[in-house]
């Protein structure tokens, strides 16, 4: 089975680092809304990234290339369909709220279950 982190500080880390890198020239229209543009894709892209180095460094048995890039791109797809931007730009600056606890692993186990279904 993939490596699913037990750890949420690991994940706002990699959140942290990506959000940092990006330009805030973006403006929040409603601070509930999910992330959207150029945000999400860079959630996507950096979350999916690194998702895929964890899992290639960990070796899950019997996880194939395609098996881990499909884990990675449904958890990183999962925590942009769930995250607000206004939780992207506060993780920036470590203030709550971020992801849950309970988001991270329902992302961990709704992507396992879909990777089981094929």
């Amino acid at each position: 089975m993939l490596h699913q982190p037990s750890s949420f500080f690991s994940f706002r880390l990699m959140i942290k680092g990506l959000v940092t890198g990006l330009l805030f020239t973006c403006f929040l229209s409603v601070a509930n809304a999910q992330t959207t543009g150029f945000i999400r894709e860079k959630i996507i892209t950096k979350v999916t990234a690194r998702c895929q180095d964890r899992q290639h460094a960990t070796k899950p048995a019997g996880a194939t290339p395609q098996m881990i890039e499909k884990y990675c791109a449904c958890n990183a797809t999962y925590m942009a369909d769930k995250l607000t931007e206004d939780q992207v730009f506060k993780l920036q600056d470590n203030t709550p709220p971020g992801p849950s606890v309970e988001m991270v692993q329902a992302a961990n186990k709704s992507c396992a279950a879909e990777l089981e279904k094929g």
